[in-house]
């Protein structure tokens, strides 16, 4: 089993600037469940990033440090961003992966007996810093799929 932490994203945009920055970093003001999980955030570890509006995975990366509680990012995206921290993107958002199509090809979809795309990459917002208990098969799925 492989730990793979999943971020959402609300645009493609958003991606991009990270991606470009080499960074990350969550809606500002997150919930103190948020902070504590970001506080435990194993370095390093890997990540994927996740385009909400288009329900796609893209971007698997290396997370490099741990997030800072009190920095505000306003930089790099619109807005301020809360515990930032620094990402080495492993692919670009050019390459995509569809929820549907990844249900169809990661193994963990069928360990898990389930169809559910959140069951097995939590990318919603609340769970930021959780992490997705995969198999290495999945991420060897996801790296083929969406590494340069």
């Amino acid at each position: 089993m492989i730990n793979v932490f999943a971020f959402s994203s609300e645009s493609m945009t958003n991606i991009w600037a990270g991606v470009g920055a080499q960074m990350w970093a969550v809606p500002k003001a997150p919930n103190p469940s948020v902070r504590g999980k970001a506080a435990k955030l194993p370095v390093p570890a890997f990540g994927i990033l996740y385009d909400a509006a288009a329900h796609r995975l893209t971007v698997p990366f290396v997370i490099l440090e741990t997030p800072n509680p009190s920095r505000v990012e306003a930089s790099v995206w619109n807005g301020e961003w809360a515990l930032p921290f620094r990402m080495k993107p492993l692919g670009t958002p050019r390459k995509t992966l569809s929820a549907i199509e990844a249900s169809q090809v990661c193994p963990s979809f069928a360990r898990l007996n389930t169809d559910n795309f959140g069951k097995v990459f939590r990318v919603s917002g609340a769970y930021a810093f959780n992490r997705c208990d995969l198999e290495w098969a999945d991420w060897n799925i996801l790296m083929e799929r969406l590494a340069d």
